[in-house]
């Protein structure tokens, strides 16, 4: 189902690894170049400013393409330039399907505006030629957005994808009457919290996992929906603009006092569970929804000018920021402030790796939480032979 060659991805993955275990000073530039050439990847990854050209340029030719052709065939009306929305949908597809498969292309610039320029074809023309309700969309964007994540192991489509699954849920139990309208937040809050352990249990399997970053990019989107959706401000506001909730002064919606418990105390939880199961992810979300905290109490309640509130929102965050750190400093059962991977090469497998390149192995395979596997030689025992 993935359009990228895997060898050249487990290749990169190695490489990556490599590199992660030369900057931090655990291998040499010479081991680290031996290595690197026996896994080579002929991807094609251009650096980053080179990336953002060819993502300008490509979606310049594609407009100016459909333009052209579009005053050429003197198209008029809603039903014929759908079909022409859809035909370059089916076009930017299929060139960005060559360009993966012959060209190599791989987060390039060419292939990312060619993948959105086709999702946003299919959307627009699908809204063009009838009135599409925000449930219908919301399916619609989450279907697209599931396969392209799949296909192209895009982050940001994985994001978009979790955003819309939580959005049909919305609008479709929203249909039931008012008593689903004043649950719908807890069913979210529910939905967000089973996205996350899901996710975060399939990120943390062993072995490789090509869709890593996107399932990083799901669990921050679920943590994040976990909180919106029972933020006070968030609850009350979306009441009173989508359900026609109408509140007096001084008047606030049912179950205030759990939704204000909620709003202070999550941020908290978080940097609590992220501290002891060693979660980067948990502590750092905590950190920035604290700010949410300072905003949400500060709109309604004015204690303090804006300025003051955000001072101090700040020097909260950055007090807590700096604590963990100082804490952090000296591991924690094995958890540090220092920067590290779940997946990064263990002591024992990188060791493995240096003999078996100093040795000239044809090729290893080394994954997560398992041995490495040798192929023949005098060096495959319990250490190193007697070369070595």
């Amino acid at each position: 189902m993935i359009a990228y060659n895997k060898q050249s991805l487990d290749n990169l993955y190695m490489r990556e690894q490599l590199e992660d275990a030369f900057l931090k000073n655990q291998i040499s530039m010479e081991e680290l170049k031996k290595c690197k050439e026996k896994y080579p990847v002929n991807l094609y990854t251009p650096n980053v400013f080179v990336r953002i050209g060819l993502f300008v340029l490509t979606i310049v030719i594609v407009l100016f393409s459909l333009g052209l052709i579009g005053l050429i065939t003197s198209i008029g009306g809603s039903d014929s330039f759908t079909g022409l929305l859809i035909f370059f949908a089916a076009i930017a597809y299929g060139v960005l399907e060559f360009m993966i498969r012959s060209k190599k292309h791989f987060k390039s610039g060419v292939d990312d505006a060619l993948m959105w320029m086709s999702a946003i074809f299919i959307i627009v023309a699908f809204n063009l030629n009838g009135n599409m309700e925000a449930l219908e969309n919301s399916i619609l964007v989450f279907v697209i957005a599931s396969y392209f994540t799949v296909r192209f192991l895009n982050m940001i489509m994985s994001a978009i994808a979790s955003f819309a699954l939580l959005a049909v849920i919305f609008f479709a139990y929203i249909k039931l009457g008012e008593f689903a309208k004043a649950t719908t937040p807890f069913l979210i809050m529910a939905v967000a919290l089973a996205m996350y352990f899901l996710t975060a249990k399939k990120s943390n399997q062993e072995g490789k996992n090509y869709y890593e970053s996107c399932l990083l990019m799901t669990e921050i989107v679920s943590l994040a929906c976990f909180y919106i959706a029972g933020n006070y401000f968030v609850v009350r506001e979306v009441s009173i603009s989508m359900f026609n909730l109408n509140l007096k002064d001084g008047e606030s919606v049912p179950f205030e006092w759990i939704f204000w418990i909620f709003t202070v105390a999550v941020p908290f939880i978080y940097l609590a569970k992220g501290i002891l199961k060693k979660n980067i992810l948990l502590i750092r979300m905590g950190l920035i929804l604290i700010a949410a905290v300072v905003f949400t109490v500060r709109y309604y309640y004015h204690v303090l000018p804006a300025e003051t509130a955000m001072i101090i929102g700040g020097i909260i965050t950055i007090a807590i920021a700096y604590a963990l750190k100082k804490y952090l400093n000296e591991p924690k059962s094995g958890f540090t402030d220092e920067q590290n991977t779940e997946h990064s090469f263990t002591a024992k497998q990188l060791e493995a790796l240096l003999i078996a390149q100093t040795l000239g192995h044809a090729k290893i395979e080394t994954t997560d939480g398992n041995a490495t596997e040798f192929g023949g030689g005098s060096g495959g025992g319990g250490g190193a032979g007697g070369e070595f």
